[in-house]
């Protein structure tokens, strides 16, 4: 016979005997020692919790704030020196416009003008990541500095 099934239909047999009296108040002080420490341990798991999610939102804001701010003063730092290039070409021709006639001075400083707005970072560009903002900085003031070099030389062979 199985014993199982033997304790099952003998349960009567098993139970005759009376618990000492401490039995139960230790039982309970067990009871209560073992949750104690499961409610503790459940305080600092969520405490631990609150943490972990309060840095994770923090740190990439600090960080983003940070590398934004550097971004944007690389990204002025560049831009203000390929601007006085620029302006530097183009304070070369003030001698040479007045040595021209007049409908050939009026084209040449409209192309200046030109030049100095087609050399205007969109403002939706500053948006982009930083090394590729910087390139296409460069890129587009070198080619206003390129395109008045190009305008002086033509004036230089003409005269």
């Amino acid at each position: 016979m199985n014993i199982d099934k033997f304790i099952s239909e003998n349960r009567d047999a098993f139970n005759t005997e009376k618990l000492s009296e401490n039995h139960e108040q230790r039982f309970e002080q067990k009871l209560k020692h073992h949750y104690k420490a499961k409610r503790s341990n459940r305080v600092y798991l969520i405490c631990s919790s609150v943490a972990a999610a309060v840095l994770l939102v923090l740190v990439p804001v600090f960080t983003t704030k940070h590398l934004q701010a550097n971004t944007n003063t690389e990204f002025a730092d560049v831009k203000r020196y390929y601007q006085s290039e620029l302006d530097k070409e183009i304070e070369q021709f003030k001698p040479l416009l007045s040595n021209v006639d007049e409908e050939l001075r009026i084209n040449i400083e409209e192309e200046l003008e030109k030049i100095k707005n087609n050399t205007k970072v969109p403002k939706e560009m500053e948006k982009i990541p930083n090394e590729i903002l910087l390139s296409c900085t460069a890129s587009i003031y070198s080619s206003g500095i390129e395109s008045v070099k190009h305008l002086h030389s033509t004036i230089n062979i003409s005269e």
